[in-house]
C-alpha cells in the first residue's frame, strides 16, 4: 500500500503539470531537490476562513521554477479551531479566475497540528503537498476552502507591508494583508548539471571508485549509479552479516509494523494503548494532545526502519521491507537536504543534532542489513539510502550546540569522515569532528573530571568519544594539536576515574540522572592498561588483576559526587559484598540531571538496596512519578516539591575508622525553606548514619525518602523501622530512626530500569512528619545472613534537649559505636553527666564492648572526651583528624591540618604513622603532639577576607574540595585574552623576616604554564628560578611589588611555592598577588593558601 501511494503521489505530481516538463527518474527527482520560494511571515494576525467565505492568496513565482512541491500556511497553535470532522482544502490555480487547476490536497482535523520550528518555536507551518508542475508562469493563487464541523478555522497573517509579491483574498476581493504562509520550489532540473555536480562529491581518484569513475567519464549516469551502489555494498564493514537473511518466528507480533502501514502512529500499551492518525505526505513533525511528542515509532532516526524491517526480518514478509524503503524515501524527498542548504526551516524534531548523528550513518547502516539481500529495491533507491547519511553529515558540520549535544554530533562527523574516504569532505568532516570533541572534553569537564551533566551515561557518552579519539590517535590514524595532548590524557583518565568509582561492586554503574543500568568493566580495563592505572583493572576485573585503589572512599567535589566504600576487596573480602554509599550534591548544564541534591543511593552484599531511579523516560504506564522528581529520591523532600539546581557546599572527610559528609543545599530557598542540610557518618566498614535538618516559616510535610530495590518492605511505624526482606542470603537493609520525635510511614510504588526490556518495582518508603521544622536521624545498616540485634539509642545532651547537636549508640554483636553530630558554634557541649564531650562538629567513635577503643574521627573539632577520656585537643579548629587502632599494635593518624598544638590520645600504641609517615615525635603518657616542629604561620587561605578578587568577571569558582587547603581553593577557568588576579593581605602579628609560600592543589584537570606571584614585601633572601619557578623580574614602580615570579602551575601539586624569606612589617598588609599571563585555552589557574613562615 505504502509503495502504492509513493508512486501514485509522484506519478499524480508529474501528470499534472504540462508534458513538457518531465521530472525524471526516482534519483534526479531527489537530485533536484525542494528548496524554499516564497515566504510570508513571521506572522502578525490572525483571519478565520469559514465555509461562506474561502481564503485566497496570489503569490510571486521565481524564474526557472519548475516545480511548486507544496505550500505551508502558519496555523495557530493548537487544533482549538479545527475540529476533528473538518477538513481543509488547498487548491492551486494559475490565477484568481481559477481558469486552470494546478493541484489540490486536503487536510482534516484530525492530521492538522504540528510542532513548531525549531528556532521559532511559536510557528507551526502546515503542509500541503502538491508537487504541480510550471510551465514559465510568473505568479499563481491558492484557495482555502473548509467543509464540516463548524465551518471556521483559524490561520495566521502578515501585514501587507511584509509581503509584496501578492495579496490575500476573501469573497472575491483583494485584502489588505497576506495570509502567512511559504511556498517550497523546484527548479526545471537540469540533469546533467544536477549528476555532475553529485559525482563531484566524491574522490574520484580513489582506486576503489575506478568503475564509478570510469562511467562518469563516459556519460553514463545509469552506469555510474549502478557501480557507486555496488561500491557501497561492498563495503562489507558497514553491516551485519548476521541479521541479512529473515528468520521467521511463527510467534511474532506484526501489530506495530502492520498499524504503521495503515498510517497510524501511537502511545501507550495495554489497555491504555492510544492509537492515532497519521499521514506520510509531509507530516513528519505531528503534534498529539493525547502522546505530546512521545509517540512511535520516533519518525526522526531509524525506528521507521527499525520498525518494517525488523517485521521483514521476524517474518520474510516482503511488503514490510517495500514499505520501509517507500517510507525513507519519501521523507528524503520531503526534509533532504538539510534546512542549511534548502533554507526551508523544519521542526527541532526533524533536524536536530541528535536525530541527524543516529542517520548519519548511526543505526541506518544497521538496519539496512536486515533488508540487504532483498532484490526489490532499485539502485536509485538504495544510492538515496546510502546518499541520505552524507545529507546528514552536511548539516552537523559547523553546528553551534553544545554539551553531549556537541560531543554526539562531533562524534558522528568524526567517524563519517573516517568511515567513508569515498567524499572528498570526508577529511575535513573528520578534522571538525576531532576538533569539537577536543573542545568538548576541555570545556566541559571539570577538574575533577566529572562531566558538567549530571548524568552516568551522558558523562560515558563524552568519556567514550574521547576515548575513541585518543585510540585512534595512539594508533596513528588521526592527527591531533600535541600541545593539548597531555591535557586530553589527563582528562581521559580523570573521566574514567569517575566511571570507576560510580561502578558498583557488582560491576554495575550507579544510576545518577538520566542513566541506565550499565556495565563499564570491559572498557574501563581497557583504559586503565593504556594510561597507566592499574586500579581501573582492579576495579574492572573485581580485583584479579592490577592493583586496589590508593583512596577507598572518593570524592569528586567539582561534579558534587561523593563516594563512601568499605573496600575493594582483597584480604579474604568477596569483591562484590563492599558496602559503597554515592551521595550527589553538585549542580548540571542541561536537561539531563535529576532533582536530587543530597540523595544518596546504597550498595551492599552482592545487591543495590537504595537506588536513583535512572531512566530515560517519563512516567510509564501504571506508574506514579516522573524519573527526574525529587519525591522518587532517597533525599528530604518538602511538601512533595522538587528542589531547584541549588547545591551548597559539601565538606567530606575519608578516614580509616570513620567517613564523614556535611552538606547543604539551596534548593527550597524560593519556598521560604533557606537551606536543607544532611550529614552522614559512615561507620566503617559497617553501616551509615544520616542526619537531616531544615527549617521554614510555615507548616511543611517532611518526607525522609528511602527508593527501596524490593517490591515490599516490612515497616513498624512505633519502632521508626523500615527494612527489606531478603530470603536469599544477599544483602538486607535496616533503615531504622534513631531520632525520638513521632513520624508516620508512607509507602508507595517507584519503579527502575535494570534493562531494556522492563522496569523493575521498587518501594519509595518514607518517614513523614508536619511542622516548621524538619530534623530525622536515621540508621542505615545494610547486612548478610541472619538479621542483626541493633540496640539504637539518642544520647541526650547534658542539661536537656538541644535540637542542634544529636548523640546516636548504636550496638550490635559486641560492637558499641557513639556518634554525635555537633555545632562547632555553640563550643563545648557533653552527654552523660560529662562523660563524653565535644567541641566541634562531629565525633564518630567506635569501641569494642564500649571500653576498648578501636578509632575515633572528629571534624573541625577543638576538643573530644570519650567516656572521661580526652582523645584530642587543639588550640584551633582541626579540620579532618581520624585516629584508628590497628589489630597488629599500629595507630594512623590522619590530621589535615599540621597544627604544632594537635595533641590526640594513642594508647600504648606500638607504632604510630602521621599520613602514612612515621611519627615525628613520641607518645607521653598515651598522648601523642602531632606535629612538635610545625612552625606556627600566618595563613591567608582564598575562603578569608584578606582574598581580594581583583579583576572582575564571571569565571571565579570558589569550591569546598577537599585538596585545597583548609578544604577550600578557587579557580578561573583560561583563556589567551583572560588575566584573572587575586591577592592577598595578611595581618602580620610582629615585623620581621618571614618565609612567604602559596599553596598549589594538585587538581587532575591542567593548571596554566605562566602564572605571575608577585610579593609585597623587601627581599632579605628571595627565592631564585628553578623547579616550577621560571623566571623572576623586578616589579614595576607604583605596583607596590618588589618581585614577581613567573611559576609554572602545572609542574606542582598539593605542594608550597616557596617564594624565599622577606621582611614583612606589622599591620594589615598585601603580601601577595597572583595573576595569569598564559596564553593557553582551557586550564584553571587556581588560588589557594598563602603563609607567611617566622624566621627565627
Amino acid at each position: 500500500m505504502l509503495r502504492r501511494f509513493l508512486l501514485v503521489a509522484i506519478a499524480a505530481a508529474i501528470l499534472s503539470g504540462p508534458a513538457a516538463v518531465s521530472c525524471g527518474p526516482l534519483f534526479d527527482d531527489y537530485l533536484n531537490y525542494a528548496r524554499l520560494g516564497e515566504k510570508a511571515a513571521p506572522p502578525a494576525g490572525d483571519v478565520m476562513l469559514t465555509t461562506a467565505s474561502p481564503l485566497g492568496q496570489t503569490f510571486a513565482v521565481s524564474p526557472g521554477t519548475g516545480e511548486i512541491y507544496r505550500i505551508g500556511l502558519y496555523v495557530n497553535n493548537s487544533a482549538e479551531t479545527w475540529a476533528t470532522d473538518e477538513t481543509v482544502t488547498l487548491t492551486l490555480y494559475d490565477s484568481p479566475a481559477k481558469s486552470r487547476k494546478l493541484g489540490a490536497f486536503s487536510i482534516d482535523g484530525a492530521t492538522c497540528r504540528v510542532q513548531g520550528l525549531r528556532h521559532h518555536e511559536q510557528d507551526r507551518v502546515l503542509l500541503f503537498p502538491l508537487r504541480a508542475k510550471l510551465d514559465g508562469q510568473s505568479s499563481l493563487y491558492f484557495e482555502l476552502t473548509v467543509t464540516g464541523g463548524d465551518g471556521q478555522v483559524r490561520f495566521h497573517t502578515v501585514p501587507a507591508e511584509r509581503y509584496t509579491g501578492g495579496r490575500a483574498r476573501s469573497g472575491g476581493k483583494e485584502q489588505a494583508f497576506s495570509l502567512a504562509f511559504e511556498t517550497h520550489i523546484k527548479p526545471v532540473p537540469d540533469r546533467e548539471a544536477n549528476l555532475r555536480a553529485f559525482f563531484d562529491r566524491f574522490d574520484l581518484t580513489l582506486p576503489q571508485l575506478a568503475e564509478v569513475k570510469k562511467a562518469v567519464d563516459a556519460g553514463d549516469w545509469e552506469e555510474a549509479i549502478a557501480a557507486m551502489v555496488r561500491h557501497f555494498r561492498s563495503r562489507s564493514e558497514l553491516f551485519d552479516a548476521s541479521i541479512m537473511d529473515p528468520k521467521p518466528d511463527p510467534s511474532y507480533d506484526r501489530a506495530a509494523a502492520d498499524r504503521f502501514m495503515a498510517q497510524k502512529l501511537w502511545c501507550g500499551e495495554g489497555d491504555s494503548l492510544k492509537v492515532l492518525p497519521w499521514r506520510i505526505q509531509s507530516y513528519w513533525n505531528p503534534e498529539y494532545a493525547e502522546c505530546g511528542q512521545k509517540f512511535e515509532p520516533w519518525l526522526y532516526g531509524w525506528q521507521i526502519e527499525r520498525t518494517l524491517w525488523g517485521a521483514y526480518s521476524a517474518t520474510g514478509d516482503e511488503k514490510y521491507a517495500r514499505a520501509g524503503m517507500d517510507f525513507r524515501i519519501q521523507w528524503v524527498l520531503d526534509n533532504c537536504p538539510s534546512p542549511k542548504v534548502t533554507g526551508i526551516e523544519a521542526s527541532h524534531q526533524v533536524w536536530n543534532e541528535l536525530a541527524a548523528t543516529s542517520r548519519a550513518p548511526g543505526h541506518l547502516a544497521y538496519v539496512f542489513s536486515r533488508v540487504f539481500k532483498y532484490p526489490g529495491f532499485s539502485n536509485d533507491e538504495q544510492l538515496i539510502y546510502f546518499m541520505h547519511w552524507y545529507d546528514n553529515a552536511e548539516f552537523l558540520l559547523g553546528t553551534d550546540v553544545g554539551g553531549n549535544w556537541l560531543a554526539q554530533a562531533a562524534t558522528g562527523l568524526y567517524e563519517f569522515g573516517r568511515t567513508f574516504p569515498e567524499f572528498k569532505r570526508s577529511p575535513e568532516f573528520a578534522s571538525w569532528g576531532a576538533d569539537k570533541l577536543i573542545e568538548v572534553s576541555l570545556e566541559t569537564v571539570r577538574p575533577d573530571g566529572t562531566q558538567h551533566e549530571a548524568a552516568i551515561k551522558y558523562h560515558a557518552m563524552v568519556a567514550r568519544r574521547l576515548k575513541a579519539l585518543m585510540d585512534d590517535y595512539s594508533r596513528g590514524e588521526t592527527k591531533l594539536d600535541e600541545t593539548v595532548v597531555p591535557r586530553l590524557k589527563r582528562n581521559l583518565a580523570g573521566m574514567y576515574e569517575w566511571m570507576a568509582h560510580t561502578l558498583q561492586p557488582d560491576g554495575f554503574v550507579v544510576m545518577c540522572g538520566d542513566s541506565w543500568h550499565e556495565d563499564y568493566r570491559e572498557e574501563l580495563a581497557d583504559v586503565g592498561r593504556k594510561v597507566g592505572r592499574p586500579d581501573f583493572v582492579w576495579i574492572a576485573t573485581k580485583g584479579k588483576e592490577g592493583k586496589p585503589p590508593a583512596e577507598t572512599s572518593k570524592s569528586f567535589p567539582d561534579g558534587g559526587y561523593f563516594i563512601m566504600r568499605s573496600d575493594f576487596g582483597g584480604d579474604g573480602r568477596p569483591f562484590e559484598d563492599a558496602r559503597q554509599l554515592y551521595v550527589h550534591n553538585g549542580g548540571w548544564v542541561g536537561s539531563h540531571g535529576h532533582w536530587d541534591l543530597l540523595s544518596v543511593a546504597l550498595y551492599a552484599y552482592g545487591r543495590p538496596l537504595l537506588i536513583d531511579p535512572g531512566g530515560m523516560w517519563q512516567a510509564p504506564e501504571g506508574h506514579p512519578d516522573n524519573y527526574w522528581q525529587s519525591r522518587i529520591h532517597s533525599m528530604l523532600v518538602a511538601d512533595g516539591l522538587d528542589v531547584t539546581r541549588d547545591p551548597g557546599p559539601t565538606w567530606w572527610m575519608a578516614g580509616e575508622g570513620a567517613d564523614y559528609l556535611d552538606g547543604v543545599h539551596f534548593g527550597y530557598a524560593r519556598r521560604g525553606i533557606p537551606e536543607v542540610r544532611r550529614r552522614i557518618i559512615f561507620m566503617r566498614p559497617d553501616y551509615f548514619l544520616v542526619d537531616d535538618a531544615a527549617a521554614a516559616e510555615r507548616d511543611v510535610q517532611w518526607d525522609q525518602n528511602w527508593n527501596i530495590l524490593a517490591p515490599d518492605v516490612r515497616t513498624d511505624a512505633a519502632a521508626g523501622l523500615i527494612e527489606t526482606t531478603y530470603g536469599d542470603g544477599r544483602g538486607n537493609l535496616i533503615i531504622r530512626r534513631a531520632d525520638t520525635e513521632p513520624a508516620a510511614i508512607e509507602k508507595r510504588r517507584g519503579y527502575v530500569p535494570l534493562s531494556e526490556e522492563e522496569l523493575t518495582d521498587t518501594t519509595i518508603a518514607s518517614f513523614r512528619r508536619t511542622g516548621r521544622e524538619a530534623r530525622f536521624t536515621t540508621v542505615l545498616y545494610p547486612y548478610q545472613g541472619k538479621r542483626p540485634e541493633l540496640d539504637v539509642q539518642m544520647v541526650p545532651v547534658d542539661g536537656g534537649a538541644n535540637g542542634r547537636v544529636r548523640a546516636v549508640r548504636v550496638a550490635s554483636g559486641g560492637q558499641v559505636d557513639f556518634a554525635v553530630f555537633g555545632d562547632a558554634a555553640l563550643g563545648e557541649v557533653s552527654f552523660r553527666a560529662g562523660q563524653h564531650r565535644l567541641n566541634g562538629g562531629m565525633l564518630a567513635v567506635r569501641t569494642r564492648d564500649g571500653r576498648r577503643i578501636l578509632s575515633y574521627s572528629t571534624f573541625r573539632a577543638r576538643r573530644a572526651v570519650f567516656s572521661g577520656r580526652e582523645l584530642m585537643r587543639c588550640a584551633n579548629p582541626q579540620l579532618i583528624l581520624d585516629v584508628a587502632f590497628r589489630q597488629d599494635g599500629t595507630v594512623a593518624i590522619t590530621a589535615r591540618e599540621k597544627d604544632p598544638s594537635l595533641v590526640v590520645w594513642v594508647g600504648d600504641a606500638r607504632r604510630i604513622l602521621v599520613n602514612g609517615e612515621p611519627a615525628a615525635a613520641r607518645p607521653s603518657g598515651g598522648y601523642l603532639r602531632v606535629f612538635p616542629g610545625e612552625p606556627e604561620a600566618v595563613v591567608v587561605d582564598d575562603s578569608s577576607p584578606g582574598f581580594q578578587r581583583m579583576t572582575e568577571g564571571t569565571k571565579w569558582t570558589p569550591l569546598v574540595h577537599p585538596m585545597g587547603y583548609g578544604y577550600t581553593y578557587t579557580y578561573h577557568v583560561i583563556r589567551p585574552e583572560w588575566r584573572p588576579e587575586g591577592r592577598y593581605t595578611a595581618v602580620v602579628p610582629q615585623a620581621g623576616e618571614y618565609r612567604i609560600q602559596a599553596y598549589v592543589p594538585g587538581i587532575i584537570i591542567g593548571r596554566p604554564q605562566a602564572v605571575e606571584y608577585g610579593v609585597y614585601a623587601s627581599p632579605v633572601r628571595p627565592a631564585s628560578p628553578g623547579g616550577a619557578v621560571l623566571k623572576v623580574r623586578q616589579g614595576e614602580p607604583g605596583e607596590g611589588k618588589t618581585r614577581i615570579y613567573t611559576v609554572d602551575q602545572s609542574r606542582i601539586g598539593n605542594e608550597w611555592v616557596d617564594l624565599g624569606v622577606w621582611r614583612v612589617e606589622q599591620g594589615t598588609q598585601p603580601v601577595l598577588s597572583i595573576r595569569n599571563v598564559s596564553d593557553e585555552n582551557g586550564p584553571f589557574l587556581v588560588f589557594d593558601a598563602v603563609r607567611l613562615i617566622p624566621v627565627r
